[in-house]
């Protein structure tokens, strides 16, 4: 690594995987989430209910404190905003551009108030992207508090008005972050951009995620989730990654022989 925002190569990403595979158990929620919204063939009630079952459990602690939102205001913002999100969910990260930033704010602030708490009005930036990230995985980002201060680009304690601004500031860093992983595949391999996401999201991870549980995973991770996996267990869970070095080069030399 060897970039002033602390972007991953190739290595010490699947180093992050590796460590939120074993680390983060709440991961079987996503994977059933993810399901459930992929078997929703974009209609929008039961799309609201694989966001919700994602939301319920990875945001428990804020929305046991604050309600639950309004499942039927999530499905109209469904209905209303079904071109913008079935146009995004056919993009990945690596085509985000700054013509993007205006539509995915107005898209962020909008699901930031149909997700808040219904009974104390309470907003969650940080549901808000899980959400979105759901609708197109390989093209929203994820975020905590610690992730979000980290890349400086938190919306502040008291006022969520700043999330969506700062929400467009961390697709381009994602965008960067997955270029920076790019890159160094493609660099020690010689495969093209192409071959490079297939072979991580496709052959490595699940091979990786194997040599942690001797599973193979029931469905494939984004650049933008390990991204997120990865910033995760480094600066929310304080994990050192480092521990996880020689099951990955084991994973990747063995394939190499």
């Amino acid at each position: 690594m060897n970039n002033s925002l602390g972007f991953p190569d190739y290595k010490e990403l699947f180093q992050g995987c590796a460590a939120y595979i074993e680390e983060e158990k709440r991961d079987a929620m996503y994977k059933l989430a993810r399901q459930l919204v992929n078997d929703a063939n974009w209609n929008p009630e039961k799309l609201a209910e694989g966001i919700g079952v994602l939301l319920l459990t990875w945001n428990a602690a804020f929305y046991t404190k604050y309600g639950s939102f309004d499942f039927d205001k999530l499905e109209n913002f469904i209905e209303q905003r079904m071109d913008d999100l079935k146009n995004y969910n056919k993009r990945t990260i690596l085509s985000y551009e700054p013509n993007d930033d205006k539509i995915v704010g107005n898209i962020f602030t909008e699901l930031l108030e149909v997700t808040k708490s219904v009974k104390k009005v309470g907003r969650t930036p940080v549901g808000t992207a899980k959400a979105l990230h759901l609708f197109s995985p390989e093209f929203f980002s994820i975020w905590d508090n610690a992730i979000a201060k980290k890349f400086k680009v938190h919306w502040g304690q008291k006022t969520q008005e700043k999330s969506p601004e700062c929400y467009i500031k961390l697709q381009h860093l994602t965008k960067r972050a997955v270029e920076n992983v790019l890159r160094s595949y493609e660099n020690e391999t010689g495969v093209s951009q192409e071959i490079a996401i297939q072979h991580l999201c496709k052959k490595w991870h699940p091979k990786i995620a194997m040599a942690i549980y001797d599973v193979k995973p029931p469905i494939s991770k984004s650049l933008v989730k390990m991204v997120d996996e990865y910033n995760y267990v480094k600066y929310s869970m304080n994990v050192d990654i480092s521990k996880y070095r020689d099951v990955v080069l084991k994973v990747i030399s063995h394939e190499e022989k």
